[in-house]
This record gives structure tokens, sequence and C-alpha cells, in this order.
């Protein structure tokens, strides 16, 4: 997967915005995932053998096994260290799927 974007960094999180294309390899991370296509659509999937998802926004909770496809969209992906307060709350509203 490449792209052309920005990235702001802050005590705790992270926001990465910019245009997409192609496919990023399995990965998982410590941070919980916002994951938001501002235009176009975007491609999840959380298991290797399982079904893409079409989607506009998506929750990736930490250390979930995932990956993207993307083709020209612009995402957004603010990504939240679980520690701070925000983090805390925002893993609380997820739902395990």
């Amino acid at each position: 997967m490449h792209g052309v974007g920005r990235v702001h960094l802050w005590q705790g999180g992270s926001l990465w915005i910019g245009r997409g294309r192609g496919r990023s390899d399995w990965h998982d991370h410590h941070a919980l995932q916002i994951a938001l296509a501002l235009d176009g659509v975007c491609m999840f999937r959380s298991q290797a053998d399982g079904a893409w998802s079409e989607f506009r926004g998506a929750i990736v909770r930490p250390h979930r096994h995932h990956q993207f496809e993307v083709e020209g969209a612009t995402m957004a992906h603010l990504f939240i260290e679980p520690e701070t307060v925000e983090g805390r709350r925002l893993r609380d509203l997820c739902v395990d799927t």
C-alpha cells in the first residue's frame, strides 16, 4: 500500500490523512485505530480467509490483526493509545466481532 499525505503527531495519538492505493500487509498495532474514507470507500478484513467488507468508517481494536485495501480514496487514520483517557473510553465502546 502506498500513498501521499500528511501526519500530525501528539502525545498519545496521531492522525494520518492522505490518498492511498493498494493493499496493506497483514498487521496489528497497540493503538486503537479509527479509519474513515473521506471520499470513496475502503475494504477491510480481520481474517486471512475472511470476506472483504466495504466501509466508509471502521474502528480497529488494539492488537487486532487486520488488512485494508484502498483504490484512490482519501483516508483519515486516527491512532489513539489505549492507555489514554480517550483510548479507554473508545475501547469500552468497541464491540468485538
